[in-house]
């Protein structure tokens, strides 16, 4: 299960946003969602959890399904893909 921050403070826009710009991507608002939702989640997640969670907001799946998809073609996320299974992603590691 998912979680939306409760708190996406000042620091962590900040945070978010130099990622995104550091792969040449704007930092909109929804990217800056969906990167947090990814952030806080504690294992890979499908699409539709991330709808699920930012769906309230406004967002639909086509606007979750085209951000993912720009995250993974900048190499800031991987995506799993198990046969039978929906495609699940996560932030990549940078820890050594």
């Amino acid at each position: 299960m998912i979680k939306l921050s409760q708190d996406l403070g000042p620091e962590r826009v900040s945070e978010i946003r130099l990622r995104l710009q550091s792969v040449g991507l704007k930092s909109t608002t929804a990217r800056i969602l969906v990167f947090n939702v990814l952030l806080d989640a504690e294992e890979p997640v499908t699409r539709a959890d991330v709808v699920s969670q930012l769906n309230i907001l406004g967002f639909d799946n086509s606007t979750i399904y085209r951000i993912l998809s720009d995250f993974c073609n900048a190499s800031l996320i991987s995506q799993i893909d198990n046969p039978g299974l929906p495609r699940r992603y996560q932030i990549y590691c940078t820890e050594d």
